[in-house]
């Protein structure tokens, strides 16, 4: 799995090198892109400008979602990804093709190797759409699609871990990326279609069931399951996997005739989106202290008008700062509740608003830390005339400290007996998953706010180990997994997750899977045999 080739490995590239090789790829990738268009459609043919105008967005969402830590050709096949489709149209279409992708490569200004990586992309995405359309059409989705269920109210269950930890070894991490995101824009179109009311049911709906269920139970999960240890990365990785199963969600409660209750999600989000993190760390510092705040989804100044707009902004999340002096500091993320997340718990029987609308997430060294950061923080919340502490609605106290009994001790040690008694709830788990968390109501009452603590051994356990969230999700799916299936599975994504690391450390090299490598020898051939 981790036996790769570099087509020329440039480690000490210097970055204004970098920054020139990109420009001139993305200049080759827009005329290659151009000069297909222009053989194939009359002028003012509108299918000229919506090849183009995906093109533009793809190479944009990889931007948004994954920006300065690929390499700049990884968005060079995004944009050139649609020409695959485009070459079975016809033989006229798939010479004109193999000439618009030798442009590219043979683009003056582009780097050594380009071709020979940006071709691999592109074989890789039409490799993980085979994929996607086996797991969609094998027995579980005929079975779905039967009768037997209402098919926009029940999502099938997520595809085995196992199987995307195998295709996870058989393709780029890049590549996956690309196609998730190319999946996003067929969704996030469909979704505002709906809003305008100019989404066809009758000759839509088998297509777009088609994405949704795609989206939800492959792409969605193998964006998690190649989630990237950096924090940073972790959350742009989880963003794509947020943004997917959001417009995916969206869907699917349109379709149920909840469309009101997504449009009520999304005024919350947009209060949410104006108040941000600030709102709980700036209570909490008030009364001495300092905090920061940044955003890990790229916001780009987009050159180009989008008509339905790009829905980077329905992901908000980012890393904070927070420092209340006597040496209490720490530092973690943070993430606003999508509009589908949100709109699908509050369309359950009974539902409250939940109390996670923003999330935030401490990370300590240890759990001696850990309870020090949350004694302090849990201390100031209390008395904020700002923060009005809030019970979830499943308990019966605004902080909760779970774990085994020496992890309950150790944070427990920090706080007086008075104070446990009146606001913290123990719940003992000998076994996995282990946080100190509360629940308040910031920005007025306007704001529902869970902060969480956890130390680096938990998160990292929380992503790559055995009580990785990805399980827990997939058992809310219908998928169970046994603890032995559990130990089994955790070594593949540990290493799925280790080579997300090498990739964005490494994104200024072209490093190619040898599988990848050997897919896109054929269409290399073809492309140069049929170009003029």
């Amino acid at each position: 799995m981790s036996n790769f080739e570099c087509s020329h490995p440039e480690p000490s590239l210097p970055q204004d090198q970098l920054e020139a090789y990109a420009r001139a790829s993305a200049q080759a990738a827009t005329a290659a892109m151009e000069r297909y268009a222009q053989a194939m459609y009359e002028p003012g043919d509108p299918h000229q400008f919506e090849l183009q105008d995906r093109s533009n967005r793809l190479r944009d969402y990889v931007n948004v979602f994954a920006g300065g830590m690929l390499p700049p050709e990884a968005l060079d096949a995004a944009a050139l990804y649609d020409l695959t489709a485009e070459s079975t149209k016809s033989a006229a279409a798939m010479q004109a093709v193999a000439s618009a992708r030798m442009d590219y490569y043979s683009a003056p200004g582009t780097r050594r190797g380009s071709e020979e990586y940006v071709a691999a992309l592109i074989n890789d995405m039409a490799h993980i759409d085979n994929e996607a359309k086996w797991y969609r059409n094998h027995k579980a989705y005929i079975e779905h699609t039967s009768g037997h269920y209402d098919i926009w109210e029940h999502p099938l269950p997520p595809a085995a871990i196992k199987d995307m930890a195998r295709l996870g070894s058989e393709v780029n991490l890049e590549s996956v990326i690309i196609k998730a995101c190319e999946q996003l824009d067929g969704l996030v179109l469909a979704v505002n279609g709906m809003v305008k009311g100019q989404y066809q049911p009758g000759k839509q709906d088998l297509a777009t069931l088609e994405a949704v269920i795609e989206a939800e139970s492959f792409y969605g999960p193998l964006c998690e399951i190649i989630g990237f240890d950096g924090l940073a990365m972790e959350l742009r990785s989880d963003g794509l996997a947020m943004e997917l199963r959001s417009q995916a969600r969206q869907l699917r409660m349109f379709r149920q005739g909840k469309g009101d209750i997504v449009m009520q999600a999304y005024d919350i989000c947009r209060e949410g989106r104006q108040y941000g993190p600030q709102a709980v760390l700036g209570s909490l510092a008030q009364f001495g202290g300092d905090f920061a705040v940044s955003s890990v989804v790229n916001e780009p100044e987009y050159n180009r008008h989008y008509a339905d707009g790009m829905p980077y902004a329905s992901v908000q999340l980012g890393e904070f700062a927070l420092d209340l002096g006597d040496g209490v500091a720490m530092a973690g993320n943070w993430r606003l509740k999508s509009v589908g997340s949100l709109a699908h718990k509050m369309a359950q029987p009974g539902a409250q608003l939940p109390m996670d609308v923003m999330g935030l997430t401490a990370i300590s060294d240890d759990p001696a830390e850990l309870a020090r950061n949350f004694a302090a923080v849990v201390e100031r919340a209390a008395s904020s005339p700002r923060l009005e502490p809030r019970p979830a609605p499943s308990k019966e106290k605004w902080a909760i400290v779970q774990g085994d009994d020496e992890y309950i001790a150790t944070v427990c040690s920090q706080l007086s007996p008075a104070f446990i008694a009146d606001n913290v709830q123990i719940i003992s788990r000998p076994r996995g998953y282990k946080v100190a968390k509360f629940t308040c109501l910031a920005a007025g009452g306007n704001l529902p706010v869970e902060m969480q603590f956890v130390t680096k051994a938990d998160d990292r356990n929380g992503r790559t180990g055995v009580d990785a969230h990805i399980f827990h999700k997939a058992g809310a799916d219908g998928v169970s997994y046994t603890a032995e299936q559990r130990r089994q599975a955790a070594p593949d994504l540990a290493e799925l997750n280790r080579r997300a690391q090498h990739m964005v450390a490494h994104h200024g090299e072209l490093t190619i899977n040898p599988r990848s490598l050997y897919r896109s020898e054929t269409d290399l051939v073809m492309t140069y045999l049929l170009s003029d």
